[in-house]
């Protein structure tokens, strides 16, 4: 993994992610408006540091974990 240093944050990423896409796609803002929704400070702080994969094996068992908690 590489660490992208991103506005107020340090996040850590998948070494076939470049550091221009997630600083084009602008994942700081859509994780800070993300935070937003946590009910408490620890689902905060999570979200802030989730990152995007390209592992297909585990983008599946994070859309089960998502499905099942809906």
């Amino acid at each position: 993994m590489t660490s992208v240093l991103l506005p107020n944050k340090h996040i850590k990423q998948p070494d076939m992610i470049s550091e221009k896409t997630i600083v084009t796609l602008e994942l700081h803002k859509i994780l800070q408006d993300l935070s937003r929704y946590a009910t408490f400070g620890a689902g905060e702080e999570f979200a802030i540091e989730l990152y995007p994969s390209t592992e297909a094996e585990e983008v599946q068992l994070w859309q089960r974990e998502t499905a099942e908690a809906i």
